[in-house]
């Protein structure tokens, strides 16, 4: 884990001064005939977040990490640019509470490699690492849609785990569920929904990360044993006790974004298909396929199937005990 970082701005028009500063001094260096020092970055002008956020994110470097292969891009990390919705400490915690009122977190346009290198332990064959670069930003939940925010769009609770209570990720439901849920939710008028493309969710787990997991690498290569990585951040079979947990329990992600590791897998909007070799803008996955994209692992997965970029797919009318999912928001 990455040690916490204070915010360096307090303000936007702190962040536009220091800016101007920068290339004022930049400027002058030029002129004198002398080279700006090394530390001397390029500002990225990136807007920092009008919301409260409690957790102070990490400053993420536009370098390429040095452990990457030369023969990769350039790794353009960023961070999101505006909008946690609601403040990161406050999460639903009464039963019922409608999906209106979750938190949200604005991620930001931005490239990052999809799948994994072939050196990652636990990679499958659909993995092929490629470039991937989304242009458009979305607001995603913080933490997968909960039994209790379910039930009060749909009147019913179709979770086999309603004994963990209402705060528990739903699940037992298929794709097809999923589309009712947002097709009731929009008709609300109050926003437009929709599940993520399996490219939006890759990016918004990793916040930035090229490991296994967003917080660090498999360190136990017995899958199915205890990893200490994975038992910070998520529910899985080693430390699960065979069910589901409330969400944000574990620790988020760099982006506010818990559950992404464990606790239930989550479906997304794509067919499933191997991945384009090539560089892609904006995929939205095959055409069709034999069933639809689930991703980030679930309490009765191995660590191996918790990572970043393992993937599976269900038929769309599949329901099961380990799979929910979570909402994206649009803009």
């Amino acid at each position: 884990m990455r040690p916490k970082q204070e915010p360096i701005f307090s303000s936007l028009e702190e962040m536009e001064l220091d800016i101007s500063s920068m290339e004022k001094e930049s400027n002058c260096l030029r002129s004198s005939g002398k080279s700006p020092p090394e530390t001397l970055l390029e500002p990225t002008r990136v807007r920092p977040s009008v919301a409260i956020v409690t957790e102070p994110l990490p400053v993420l470097s536009r370098t390429t990490p040095a452990t990457l292969p030369e023969s990769l891009p350039e790794q353009v990390v960023v961070r999101p640019s505006a909008a946690v919705v609601a403040p990161l400490s406050y999460l639903p915690r009464k039963a019922g509470i409608s999906i209106c009122d979750a938190p949200f977190v604005y991620i930001a346009p931005g490239s990052f490699m999809m799948g994994s290198p072939e050196h990652e332990p636990g990679q499958g064959s659909d993995e092929t690492q490629h470039e991937v670069t989304l242009t458009k930003g979305y607001l995603i939940q913080a933490t997968p849609v909960t039994q209790g925010q379910w039930k009060a769009m749909m009147g019913s609770n179709p979770s086999n785990f309603p004994q963990g209570g209402e705060d528990c990720p739903v699940e037992g439901v298929c794709w097809n569920d999923c589309q009712e849920f947002i097709k009731r939710a929009n008709k609300k008028g109050e926003y437009s929904y929709r599940l993520p493309t399996e490219a939006e969710w890759e990016y918004a787990c990793r916040a930035g990360a090229c490991t296994a997991f967003f917080n660090g690498e498999i360190t136990n290569k017995l899958f199915s044993r205890r990893d200490p990585c994975l038992d910070a951040i998520g529910w899985y079979c080693g430390n699960s006790g065979k069910k589901t947990h409330p969400v944000a329990e574990k620790k988020p992600n760099a982006w506010g974004l818990f559950d992404m590791h464990g606790n239930v897998c989550e479906w997304c909007q794509d067919w499933y298909g191997a991945y384009a070799a090539m560089p892609q803008v904006d995929p939205r996955g095959a055409a069709l396929g034999p069933g639809c994209v689930v991703r980030g692992g679930s309490w009765s997965s191995s660590s191996q199937n918790c990572r970043s970029a393992s993937r599976i797919y269900c038929s769309p009318n599949s329901r099961s005990d380990f799979v929910g999912f979570r909402l994206v928001r649009e803009p």
